[in-house]
């Protein structure tokens, strides 16, 4: 076996005689041939078996059995019996990928072919195509697949579109009772010309009502084009004689008609033969027998019906006023005198089987919807709606099950509607449940920075909106409880230069969350002695300032995890009390001479580094006034402190509808006292919250409330 010119295919024709030892390959220079399109004689001869030859792609090698010549019996168009003697081959093989011979046709090639016969000279025959393109597949095939045909004569009319190629110029038209209808034996196989698209065959009486293959094979230059089929259908000739329904194509009852034997009430079965489709002129009804013919398919649109035979639709309408002549494409068939009533759409489902309605499911279940299937429904439609803003709406669907999954904790309300071929209906009642409130989620990058030798600080991320609080967690044990919306702790109290593992949850009624990452930090290493005192900075000793000039204390910065304590005397007395800063503003001060100083410890220690040195500064004369203005005591935070909390002295979160407590502070820091009535004012937000009336306060004096309640 030679190849031919790239892009070329090789068809090989041979004709011998008295050839009964077989036909065999001699030689091949290729690896990976197939078959691609064969026949020989079936038969052997010899003892009349099938032969043990090749069929459609095998493969083909040196010394392979073609299979052999011989004679048979076969069947006519007409189903009369001839023998054919088979002294003729014809063959087509593709090299390389199997899969890709099927489709590509530059894969193709020529064969040489030679077989042994004592005294017989071997035979070769070689031909070479032009370049070109197979044609692709017949289409529309008619008979459709799965069709049954109804003929009395059992003749059949065969009708395809014919495929867009060029140099097409013939078919082959093939018959077989098996679906391998590559290979033979075939009740029908014989040529058609490449102008035609149908053809016209009787089929012999012993195949009535069984499934039979048709298929239809283009050819040109290049050789056979892809297939078009098989097509199973099916020949009845007891439809349509008269006895049931019968439709025809003209008024009459004449021309192309079409049957049926058996009621049909489905629309499955009511369809009309696309050859026959919008042609439908006149109606053959048995006694006994009633028909609803449809202008649509799938027995839809409009409808008429029939209770005896009608010779002609002309002038018949449908319930739409559409005329019924050459329209209808859809029938229903029954085996009464009269239609039943026309049929109508489904009521919608009557009750759900789950969630049933009013009931309530644990946070984490999974809703598969279930309800109570409608008589004559084809599919089904639901729409949900609740919980967070969800609204959702299923597509059509054939079972009265629809998965949702889970949903997130509210309430919720669902219904559904049916239809069919008929019609949709509205729909149903509403059916409702409630999906329970689940534990909140775990917060999420706890971390914990420790600040001196006795506190750590945590700070973590609030990942869920429905908690009550949050509980920490220090070595497994409980150490705080705290607001929801919380996301930071000062862990205080705690040994010096030793490690600590936290973990944090959030809970609601409905339990604990799953725990937040594990942190650790280790408290500063334990002082070997207290801070040293700070030294002043600034002012400098002796300065001077003017009346009304605003002075800040500066000293010494120790770092991080001291706090100071500085005190001054003079015309005012006063104590920053232990401030973290490494500075202290003072405002304005008397017309006199000031001393102070400082002293530091570590956080959350109590032993302290002892005075520092004491400096001083003067102030020029002032006129002598009050002067009145917020002002934060020592150990309260700002001078005015908005808390959840009574009895303590630092800002917390607030909560609508919830009492506020306020500590409020202010000072004379004057020189002078302010002897006429005053009134101190409370706002928040531009809301004034409260006016108190005072007078006489003395000059140093601080005034103020804690936990005044609002």
């Amino acid at each position: 076996m030679y190849p031919p010119h790239a892009g070329q295919i090789t068809m090989v024709y041979a004709t011998a005689d008295g050839i009964q030892d077989g036909i065999r390959i001699k030689h091949s220079d290729l690896e990976n041939v197939w078959t691609h399109y064969w026949h020989l004689a079936d038969y052997d001869t010899r003892d009349s078996h099938i032969s043990s030859g090749i069929r459609l792609w095998d493969q083909v090698t040196t010394e392979t059995l073609l299979g052999y010549q011989g004679t048979l019996m076969r069947s006519d168009s007409h189903g009369n019996s001839i023998q054919k003697t088979c002294v003729h081959l014809h063959l087509t093989v593709a090299n390389g990928d199997r899969d890709a011979a099927h489709i590509d046709p530059t894969f193709f090639f020529g064969v040489r072919l030679d077989w042994s016969k004592p005294g017989h000279v071997g035979w070769h025959h070689y031909v070479e195509h032009q370049g070109g393109s197979a044609c692709p597949a017949p289409t529309d095939g008619h008979p459709r697949d799965g069709e049954t045909v109804v003929a009395s004569d059992r003749r059949v009319r065969f009708s395809w579109t014919a495929p867009s190629c060029s140099g097409l110029d013939y078919y082959t038209f093939r018959v077989a009772d098996h679906q391998d209808i590559d290979n033979g034996p075939w009740i029908i196989d014989h040529g058609v010309g490449s102008g035609e698209t149908s053809v016209t065959e009787q089929i012999p009486s012993q195949y009535d009502n069984q499934t039979l293959y048709w298929a239809i094979w283009p050819h040109n230059s290049t050789g056979y084009g892809v297939r078009g089929g098989p097509w199973s259908f099916k020949v009845n000739p007891n439809q349509g004689s008269g006895d049931t329904v019968t439709i025809y194509s003209e008024a009459g009852y004449r021309g192309d008609k079409y049957g049926w034997h058996d009621p049909c009430t489905s629309p499955e079965c009511g369809n009309l033969p696309d050859w026959l489709n919008t042609r439908a002129s006149s109606i053959k009804i048995a006694p006994g027998w009633s028909v609803r013919v449809y202008e649509s398919d799938g027995q839809t649109g409009g409808q008429k019906c029939y209770n005896d035979s009608d010779s002609d639709f002309s002038g018949d309408t449908f319930d739409n006023g559409h005329p019924v002549n050459d329209h209808v494409r859809s029938v229903a068939i029954y085996h009464q005198e009269q239609c039943p009533a026309p049929p109508s759409p489904p009521q919608p489902p009557a009750q759900p089987f789950f969630p049933t309605n009013g009931s309530s499911h644990p946070a984490g279940t999974s809703f598969l919807l279930n309800w109570q299937p409608s008589a004559n429904a084809t599919a089904y439609q639901v729409h949900l709606e609740g919980g967070p803003g969800i609204s959702r709406d299923s597509d059509w669907i054939s079972a009265h099950l629809w998965n949702v999954g889970t949903l997130p904790s509210g309430n919720y309300k669902w219904k559904v509607r049916a239809r069919n071929q008929y019609g949709t209906s509205a729909y149903g009642a509403e059916w409702t449940f409630t999906v329970q409130e689940g534990a909140p989620n775990a917060p999420s990058n706890l971390t914990a920075s420790a600040i001196s030798p006795s506190q750590i600080n945590l700070t973590w991320s609030d990942n869920s909106s429905n908690e009550t609080g949050f509980r920490l967690y220090r070595e497994g044990l409980l150490v705080a409880t705290l607001g929801a919306g919380t996301t930071e702790y000062q862990d205080t109290g705690l040994e010096c230069g030793r490690g600590y593992n936290y973990y944090v949850v959030a809970y609601n009624d409905a339990g604990e969350s799953g725990h937040s990452n594990t942190a650790s930090a280790t408290t500063h290493a334990c002082p070997s002695t207290t801070p040293p005192a700070p030294n002043p900075v600034s002012p400098a000793q002796n300065a001077w300032f003017g009346c009304g000039d605003e002075i800040t204390l500066v000293w010494d910065d120790l770092g991080d995890g001291v706090e100071y304590y500085v005190e001054i005397q003079g015309a005012n007395n006063r104590t920053s009390g232990w401030i973290t800063s490494n500075s202290w503003y003072l405002g304005e001060q008397d017309g006199t001479r000031t001393w102070w100083h400082v002293k530091a410890r570590y956080v959350g220690e109590t032993d302290d580094s002892g005075w520092s040195s004491t400096t001083w500064f003067n102030v020029s004369d002032c006129p002598q006034y009050p002067d009145l203005h917020p002002y934060a005591p020592a150990g309260y935070q700002y001078p005015v402190v908005p808390s959840m909390v009574q009895g303590t002295h630092e800002e917390s979160t607030l909560y609508v509808d919830q009492p506020t407590y306020f500590d409020w502070h202010f000072i004379n820091d004057g020189n002078e006292t302010a002897t006429d009535d005053f009134y101190v004012e409370l706002w928040v937000d531009g809301d004034q919250i409260l006016r108190y009336p005072y007078s006489n306060m003395d000059t140093g004096g601080i005034w103020g409330f804690d936990d005044w309640a609002h």
